[in-house]
């Protein structure tokens, strides 16, 4: 059998609960808000794996991660997203929590790729973001007005 996978961080349970709060002043858009327990930091998409390849997978994040330190991580906007990755409220596709380029993360992105044996692609900036919620294209309603405000 296989599965969707993908590698990220779970977000502590009290900043979980903030964000839930903080977004649900925009309760009547047409947005599907993601559940409080799967909000994540978002770090890999593996894609469709062999359910047998997750503990070889899940090998390596441990290989990486044992010897690592805490870091912080900063985040400082909520933002709609489109297709074109711009942030035409108009044509969003997605609403997302957006932090500061991290040095932490992008190491931890590119020794993650290595360590499963991915093409290694190196990247100045790395941005944290963890998805809030997808917008709902048929609702009939627009985000066109939607305003961001933290």
């Amino acid at each position: 059998m296989q599965r969707k996978v993908f590698i990220g961080i779970d977000l502590d349970p009290h900043v979980k609960t903030m964000l839930v709060k903080a977004v649900s002043k925009w309760h009547n858009m047409p947005i599907k808000w993601h559940k409080e327990e799967s909000l994540h930091i978002s770090l890999i998409p593996i894609g469709w794996v062999n359910e047998d390849d997750v503990f070889e997978i899940s090998d390596a994040i441990e290989a990486v991660t044992t010897d690592m330190s805490n870091f912080d991580i900063v985040f400082n906007e909520i933002v709609t997203i489109s297709k074109d990755d711009s942030s035409n409220a108009k044509d969003a596709q997605l609403v997302r929590l957006e932090g500061d380029d991290s040095d932490n993360m992008r190491m931890l992105f590119e020794k993650l790729e290595d360590e499963l044996g991915m093409p290694v692609i190196k990247k100045k900036h790395f941005k944290p973001l963890v998805t809030l919620g997808r917008c709902e294209q048929r609702s009939g309603k627009s985000l066109k007005s939607f305003q961001i405000l933290m």
